[in-house]
C-alpha cells in the first residue's frame, strides 16, 4: 500500500469517527459539554442546554465555578429527573412544589 493510500484511508477513517462522536453529542439525552480550565462552558449539546434552560449560545457564557450556576444546574437536573421518573423526590431532597434542590455539606 503506498503512503497516500494509506493517508486517505485513515483520513476516510477519522471522518467518519468524527461524524459519529458527533452524532452522539448532538442526539444523547444526556448533558455533554466542555469547559476550559478556567471553568468557562465551551461546547454543549442540546440536552445540556435545556438541563440550563438557556439557549445553547446563552450556555456558552457560563462558568462552571460560578456556585449559583452550579445551584441553578442542580436544581433544574433534579427537576428533569423527578419529572422523567428517574428519582423519586425523596431521593433527590428536592420539593416536587418547588423543584428546589436543598444541598448539604
Amino acid at each position: 500500500m503506498n503512503l497516500q493510500a494509506e493517508l486517505d484511508q485513515r483520513m476516510q477513517e477519522l471522518s467518519f469517527a468524527q461524524a459519529q462522536i458527533g452524532a452522539i453529542f448532538e442526539n444523547s439525552p444526556l448533558g455533554i459539554g466542555t469547559a476550559s480550565l478556567d471553568g468557562t462552558i465551551l461546547s454543549a449539546n442540546p440536552a445540556l442546554a435545556r438541563i440550563f434552560g438557556n439557549e445553547e449560545k446563552e450556555v456558552l457564557q457560563i462558568n462552571v465555578n460560578d456556585f449559583s450556576q452550579i445551584r441553578l444546574f442542580a436544581t433544574r437536573l433534579c427537576r428533569i429527573c423527578c419529572v422523567s421518573g428517574l428519582l423519586k423526590c425523596r431521593d433527590c431532597n428536592c420539593s416536587a412544589r418547588t423543584g428546589r434542590l436543598y444541598m448539604s455539606t
